[in-house]
């Protein structure tokens, strides 16, 4: 049990365990970051969000500094490549040869810049260019539309850019300063190590500890360009950290003269001076000092002890070992101090309040730092192997007319300029088109199996988890870096992440050809035009190497500072390609070093001829112009005798004795380390074995002499640095990054036995190391989707939908006669009662009507009465009058009775229109969208008012048709309005009959328009569902138009909902009586 809980401790607690905790943490970041710009870029309305998702993975780093940095490096890029766009797009569509030209000629402009700038802020130019390709060549189609689309870019990739740095800054952060501080304090102990070691005069045991040196200098040197950038509360700062830099270089030069001198001494030389062998134990002693504060104590009087040393040693007349042995103790000093002043810039770098006053330090106190090696020829040649390769692809898509061709053009403009910072770009593209073959078969898979059964967010964000948590696990691991870019980039794209879904299966194959035949096409391209082989790479930096010994023996080269930095670089930058390289170079690295050593002392010698008596000028004039010709002449040959060289040198040594004494001293030491850079002594000082000789290198092959500059290359195979994965991408990505284990499999793959290398590989230990590295991340994927299995099951088995809106009877009033409105009584959405009074129309003219109409039947009643008299006159006179004349009375009296009606009638009417000059509300609600005013002239029968019916509200939820067979009439309904808490209840009213079919649409003939193609995905068509609403919340005002989500019940839960609620929820009605009592 207690071993059990050991090895458990023990695996919890491991590195592995740690890095990919790690790993998944920045994941689990990034796609934080990546759904929090997706949903920013869809609630503005952004037409394509998923860039934001994709800039995200673009900028994210696993430090908060680096973040920041690299986002506003791709801020700027993007900017400078939108404008660029905008000003050759429209100008040159038209001619699409010089459009071509003009933009790929951007592009490896950008490049050039991006190789010449080996900081991170060579990111900025990499972008600039890219986003011209991607905004570009798309638009050329359209050059008319190029400026909105530039514009939409740069706000997508801007939110994707700030949320990237938000989540990355504030969210669990990583500083860039624990992993500088760290890294610093490691090189510190190895430097520290070192110069203990080179005491030992073993130079053979400690070339890989000057290698590793150079390469920890290049790596502070990238952290520390991300330090302005980070949240710490304390940042180093950059002169202490360029002072640090100067030192470490100079030790790192320093600690080869020592060991060799001490090796000298011991194996070549006839005795070791006694006071040199106590100051070499003296310094060991210093060295295991632990407390810099009795460090300090003794620093002082072992460099005064050290030069005393040194004094006595470099007498007149001293033998050629007494000379030796002063440069060494001179040499020691110096180490010394570097020693003391390293650990007091580091302690100083963690304080607030830096080291300002540099007197108490013991080296230079002008600060120089770190300097790249730049090539612009190198850099020329990849920019036009970028625009060559480019113009072929615009040369095809011209040709041919290819639809998406404007798509692939864009994407090979990003890879050759994304990937032409490498070296043997081929590889790395060829783990990204790995990825992008992962990320496509991703998409099509969410775009056709599960995006179509997603409506609401939170599902789409649980579904994406697995996959992006997966590739932002893998993105956080250098060796899988590329095909975990290739899977988060592709995935956006190809499964439609846009505003809504709108899968074509056409149209994602045609994208996902044209993105594998454009980035083939860059590999191709690229392995033709931008490639650098390892050794032409290596033979580059060793010529500048000698060109610049030349220069700098002539006194042409950067000064001493600034040589030593540069070749340290160099070296850092040898050591990959050194790698890189299937061909044997003998000790390469070594080149580099004694390159640096002959500069440095051909430089100083240079600044010493003013200094030097008249007479003393021309010999050292001599010797530095017969260094530069031997160093740039020398052929590849093995036995080579140096004998004008040596000549010269003896010349000098024999005047160095003229001058003042601290010059001949300087001189004779310059000469001394001459010498020994040279790797040849002779008595005085004699020629001696190359200690450097390892036979054990097999990987950087046998060693030859020391004289030669340019190195007998090994005429071995050339086997191209092809991983397994270019040769064999099938084969799982993850067993790949084991290179100790792929490098086996990749040659026993070509033979008869790989069926049993395979099972040597696949082996359980090996099988349970790799899944040990990726546990936390596998753990958390496996997490994700069963979270998105759970929450698919729940969208899929639940009736609900979020697609529902609030319904309202709107009653429009119109005015019953014309006239200029007087009075508007109402405000907008101002809640009414039935019958009170929302507008008034001018009554005059309606009074003078009633008047006029009071008159007329005035008239007609009198003429009435007349007629009737008249009709009974004639009656009773029957005897005497006419039958005629009876009747002509008694119709005229029917008339006038008609006329007396009439004229009645019309003063009703009279009186009602002036009655309806005034406007009523005819039901309770409230007045909505009000834009009448007083003045205005209201017609009869047009709507100049709107009253929403109060209590006629209403839900219509639009149901998949695949759940409609699922609910039926008096369903109970659950009501969950966006913005409120608490839910309102109702219960199904009626289904909808009938939709809109496309189909139906008639063509010119009067024929049904049936389209030609289906869907290759059948999306459920969406069924009206009226639900009446029975309970609401007295907190809920509803509106009309109201987004809510609502889901069918169970029948024993709406039983116990209804019970609650019929105590705490008033109905529809009683609701609104008692909102609007006071009316």
């Amino acid at each position: 049990m207690t071993q059990a809980i050991k090895i458990g401790i023990n695996f919890f607690c491991s590195p592995t365990l740690k890095i990919d905790a790690n790993a998944i943490l920045f994941s689990a970041k990034t796609f934080i970051a990546a759904m929090l710009a997706y949903y920013i870029s869809l609630r503005i309305g952004l037409p394509r969000p998923f860039w934001a998702i994709i800039t995200v993975y673009i900028v994210s780093q696993t430090s908060a500094g680096a973040s920041l940095s690299r986002g506003v490096y791709r801020f700027a890029g993007t900017f400078i490549g939108a404008i660029a766009t905008v000003a050759i797009v429209p100008n040159f569509a038209n001619e699409p040869i010089l459009c071509s030209l003009i933009l790929s000629g951007w592009i490896g402009l950008c490049l050039f810049f991006s190789l010449l700038d080996r900081t991170p802020r060579a990111y900025a130019f990499v972008l600039a260019g890219y986003t011209a390709s991607l905004i570009g060549f798309p638009s050329v189609l359209d050059p008319g539309a190029v400026f909105d689309i530039a514009s939409l870019r740069v706000q997508e990739i801007s939110i994707g850019i700030l949320c990237a740095v938000l989540i990355h800054r504030y969210v669990l952060p990583k500083r860039m300063t624990g992993l500088f501080t760290g890294k610093l304090a490691t090189t510190m102990q190895n430097a520290h190590q070192l110069a203990k070691d080179a005491l030992n005069g073993t130079p053979e045991e400690n070339r890989s500890d000057r290698k590793q040196l150079s390469l920890d200098l290049l790596t502070l040197q990238d952290l520390a360009t991300h330090l302005p950038y980070d949240p710490a509360p304390v940042i180093p700062h950059r002169r202490i950290l360029r002072l640090i830099h100067d030192r470490l270089a100079r030790l790192l030069l320093l600690t080869t003269e020592i060991e060799e001198r001490i090796h000298f001494l011991r194996h070549d030389g006839d005795f070791a001076p006694a006071e040199l062998t106590r100051l070499i134990d003296d310094v060991r002693t210093w060295c295991t000092l632990a407390d810099i504060a009795d460090e300090s104590d003794a620093t002082f009087d072992l460099i005064a002890h050290a030069r005393t040393v040194q004094k006595q040693l470099a007498k007149e007349k001293a033998s050629s070992v007494d000379l030796v042995g002063a440069n060494l103790a001179g040499h020691l000093a110096e180490m010394i101090g570097l020693l003391h002043d390293c650990k007091q810039l580091k302690f100083s770098a963690t304080l607030i309040n830096p080291l300002r006053n540099t007197r108490s330090l013991h080296g230079p106190k002008h600060a120089r730092g770190y300097v790249y090696h730049r090539d612009p020829q190198m850099a020329a040649r990849a920019a036009l192997g970028a625009i060559t390769g480019i113009l072929c692809g615009c040369a095809f898509w011209i040709w041919s007319g290819w639809t998406e061709g404007g798509t692939a053009v864009s994407v090979l403009g990003v890879c050759c300029t994304l990937f032409g910072n490498f070296d043997t770009p081929v590889p790395f593209v060829v783990k990204y088109t790995i990825g992008t073959l992962y990320g496509i078969a991703f998409s099509l898979f969410y775009s056709f199996f599960i995006l179509p059964q997603v409506t609401d967010f939170a599902v789409l964000v649980a579904v994406l988890a697995p996959a992006f948590l997966l590739a932002g696990s893998l993105q956080a691991r250098l060796p899988t870096m590329m095909t975990a870019l290739g899977i988060a980039l592709t995935i956006p794209i190809l499964s439609g992440l846009g505003t809504n879904y709108s899968g074509d299966f056409a149209a994602s194959l045609n994208i996902s050809i044209a993105v594998l035949v454009a980035v083939n096409f860059g590999a191709l391209s690229m392995s033709m035009f931008q490639t650098v082989r390892a050794d032409t790479a290596i033979k580059r930096l060793l010529d500048l190497s000698r060109r610049d010994i030349g220069r700098r023996a002539l006194g042409h080269a950067p000064n001493e500072a600034r040589w030593i930095s540069l070749m340290i670089d160099r070296t850092a930058l040898l050591q990959p390609k050194l790698r890189a390289s299937g061909k044997a170079y003998s000790s390469v690295l070594d080149d580099t070093l004694h390159h640096l050593r002959i500069g440095h002392v051909a430089g100083r010698l240079h600044k010493m001829i003013p200094l030097l008596p008249f007479e003393a000028r021309a010999p050292i004039k001599d010797l530095l112009l017969a260094t530069a010709n031997y160093v740039n002449a020398r052929k590849p040959t093995k036995n080579h005798d140096p004998v004008p060289l040596n000549q010269h040198i003896a010349t000098v040594m024999a005047i160095s004795t003229q001058g003042p004494k601290k010059n001949r001293t300087q001189i004779r030491d310059l000469l001394i380390d001459l010498c020994f850079a040279l790797l040849w002594v002779q008595r005085p000082f004699r020629r001696r074995e190359n200690p450097y000789h390892d036979p054990g290198c097999q990987f950087l092959g046998s060693s030859d002499s020391r004289l030669g500059g340019s190195r007998r290359y090994g005429t071995g195979r050339n086997h191209r640095n092809h991983t397994l994965a270019v040769r064999y991408p099938l084969i799982p990505h993850l067993y790949l990054q084991t290179a100790h284990r792929a490098r086996p499999l990749y040659h026993h793959l070509r033979s008869a036995h790989a069926i049993p290398a395979i099972k040597r590989i696949f082996t359980v230990k090996t099988v349970i190391s790799l899944v040990g590295r990726y546990i936390v991340t596998l753990c958390l994927v496996a997490a994700s989707a069963f979270v998105a299995f759970k929450a698919w099951s729940h969208y899929d088995k639940t009736l609900w939908t979020r697609d529902a809106r609030v319904g309202v009877d709107v009653v429009q009033i119109a005015p019953e006669v014309s006239g200029t409105i007087r009075s508007v009584s109402v405000a907008d959405n101002q809640y009414v009662k039935q019958g009170d009074v929302l507008y008034q129309i001018e009554p005059e003219r309606l009074e003078l009507a009633v008047a006029l109409a009071k008159a007329d039947v005035e008239a007609k009643q009198q003429d009435m009465i007349v007629r009737q008299a008249t009709a009974r006159r004639q009656r009773q006179l029957k005897d005497f009058a006419s039958r005629e004349a009876i009747q002509q009375a008694n119709g005229a009296a029917a008339v006038a009775s008609a006329a007396y009606q009439s004229a009645q009638a019309s003063l009703d009417l009279a009186k009602l229109n002036l009655a309806r000059s005034t406007i009523r509300s005819t039901v309770d609600g409230y007045v909505t969208n009000l834009k009448l005013r007083p003045g205005d002239y209201a017609t009869a029968g047009i709507t100049k008012i709107s009253v929403i019916d109060a209590s006629s509200f209403w839900v219509t939820g639009y149901f998949e048709e695949t759940k409609i067979g699922r609910i039926h009439i008096g369903a109970p309904i659950s009501i969950q309005l966006m913005g409120f808490d608490q839910p309102a209840f109702g219960h199904v009213e009626s289904i909808g009959r009938g939709i809109e079919n496309s189909n139906d649409t008639p063509g010119h003939l009067g024929l049904p328009n049936v389209a030609t193609t289906f869907s290759w995905v059948r999306l459920a068509q969406r069924i009206p569902v009226r639900i009446k609403i029975d309970k609401i919340p007295a907190s809920i005002e509803l509106v009309a138009g109201m987004t809510a989500t609502v889901q069918v019940m169970r029948q024993d839960r709406a039983t116990n909902t209804d019970n609650h609620a019929s105590s705490a929820y008033p109905d529809l009605d009683g609701l609104y009586r008692l909102k609007h009592s006071e009316y």
